[in-house]
């Protein structure tokens, strides 16, 4: 899921106030495979978008303060590449899993690509391989059931 600030995109294009801006921030919802076709099914079955996106949104999404981390009190336009490579490693010391702050990391990076896109910013941050700057600590998965049949 991706969300940027609608209002912002609006003053950078058009020069129209933040203040006067109706829509003030964006959500889109990407998904495939697996996560698509239950969306699919769920729209079909209920025939409710509004019902369908926000239980999509309140399975994925989670807020976070400003002052979490340092980061995140940083203007966009202001982050350095030292600066996210310094992130990921704080998000490790905080007991994230590598596999959660690669995902947060691809999130970023997509964001910074829309930022970029509305050049608001002209670097490519995020774009480093996460195994260079923190350690996979993930944990091979272990098959409990072989030669398991999918007769149905």
């Amino acid at each position: 899921m991706c969300t940027y600030q609608k209002n912002y995109e609006q003053y950078i294009k058009n020069g129209t106030e933040i203040e006067d801006t109706e829509i003030k921030n964006r959500f889109e919802i990407r998904m495939k495979n697996k996560r698509a076709y239950y969306a699919v099914v769920d729209l079909l079955n209920y025939q409710d978008a509004e019902l369908t996106t926000f239980s999509i949104i309140n399975h994925y999404i989670r807020f976070v303060d400003r002052e979490d981390d340092i980061l995140g009190s940083m203007s966009i336009d202001r982050i350095k590449l030292s600066d996210a490579r310094e992130w990921a490693i704080r998000m490790q010391q905080k007991g994230f899993s590598y596999g959660t702050i690669n995902n947060y990391k691809r999130s970023l990076k997509a964001s910074y690509y829309m930022a970029i896109d509305d050049e608001c910013v002209r670097k490519k941050l995020f774009d480093f391989p996460i195994i260079e700057v923190i350690d996979d600590n993930s944990k091979t998965k272990i098959q409990l059931v072989k030669n398991r049949s999918r007769n149905c």
